[in-house]
């Protein structure tokens, strides 16, 4: 706390205790600090509001697992995506190439204009993951055959290339898919799996009461609606060669009566989409982008993993909330 009239020229310099911001407006010259999520006293040592990320066995005025020397504080809203990579003797799965998929997916997270970053845990080398070190704001993604991502994550295995949770933090990645994917136009196995991510994080960041694959925006399949979390069967009609295949949909509400989707129908409604990056044009993701900054943020990523596994903090959103869905 500074003495009024008793120091030299603090009024230009606007930062203090831990970097932080002086807000002078309220308390006077440099008697609030912000911190971000909450505001801080020097006069009294105390934050005047409690944590918004804290534990049962912790106070709610805890600053920096009371170790201020060592740690900073941390708001909890840094949006990364683990990409496990489990041990395996999977001859497939050790030929995976994790950095080149991670680079996919954050292409498309910056396509949509989102700081959500894919990054590598690799279980070889860093022991196995613990979903209760993340941050809230995070998510993991867990690649291998269905029976290795059921093992590991506890959801049903998928009919397809991967499967979420609803509102949840987890997502499976199915790297046996046969050639029901084949015709889609991925420039690789790593952009594919790559997709399967960012699809499967859109699940995660989808409200519970939304309808699943695209929150209620594919039920048309005009211009501006069809978009990265449009469900298969329509990003499958959209790419057909062919021009005339009929898909069979198992989501859209519209669908229940007349459950197949014609292929002519949507590439006439949909004329510029020719690559899968052009799925994710902000323009068509508008609720989609809305949804994932409700759950990851907009913060710039930091990975706060081995800082919460060695203060024990645990921000574990349990994953057997919401529902379950498949691409």
């Amino acid at each position: 706390m500074l003495l009024p009239n008793r120091h030299e020229s603090s009024n230009a310099y606007r930062y203090g205790f831990n970097g932080m911001e002086k807000d002078d407006e309220v308390s006077g010259e440099a008697n609030s600090y912000d911190f971000g999520a909450r505001m801080y006293n020097p006069r009294v040592g105390r934050f005047l509001s409690n944590d918004p990320i804290i534990q049962p066995h912790q106070s709610t005025y805890l600053y920096a697992a009371n170790n201020p020397i060592y740690f900073i504080d941390l708001n909890g809203q840094d949006n990364i995506i683990y990409m496990v990579l489990i041990p395996s003797k999977d001859p497939k799965l050790s030929k995976i190439d994790a950095n080149k998929i991670a680079k996919e997916a954050n292409l498309m997270y910056k396509e949509l204009g989102l700081k959500t970053t894919v990054k590598v845990f690799d279980e070889n080398s860093r022991g196995q993951f613990n979903e209760s070190y993340m941050d809230k704001t995070d998510s993991y993604a867990v690649i291998g055959s269905n029976e290795q991502v059921t093992e590991r994550t506890g959801l049903p295995a998928a009919t397809g290339l991967e499967n979420a949770k609803s509102h949840g933090n987890v997502i499976g990645v199915n790297i046996n898919v046969g050639d029901e994917y084949s015709s889609l136009p991925f420039t690789s196995d790593n952009q594919m799996f790559a997709f399967a991510i960012v699809h499967g994080s859109g699940h995660n960041a989808e409200p519970l009461s939304s309808d699943i694959h695209g929150f209620k925006t594919d039920v048309d399949l005009d211009e501006d609606y069809v978009n990265f979390m449009s469900e298969g069967a329509v990003t499958a009609a959209l790419f057909d060669k062919t021009g005339n295949g009929m898909y069979y949909s198992t989501d859209s509400e519209k669908y229940k009566t007349e459950p197949f989707i014609h292929a002519e129908d949507v590439q006439e409604n949909n004329p510029s989409i020719k690559t899968i990056m052009d799925l994710f044009d902000k323009t068509r993701n508008k609720t989609n982008i809305a949804n994932f900054l409700e759950r990851f943020k907009d913060n710039d990523h930091k990975d706060n993993y081995e800082r919460n596994k060695a203060t024990s903090v645990s921000d574990k959103q349990p994953n057997n909330g919401g529902s379950s869905s498949s691409w």
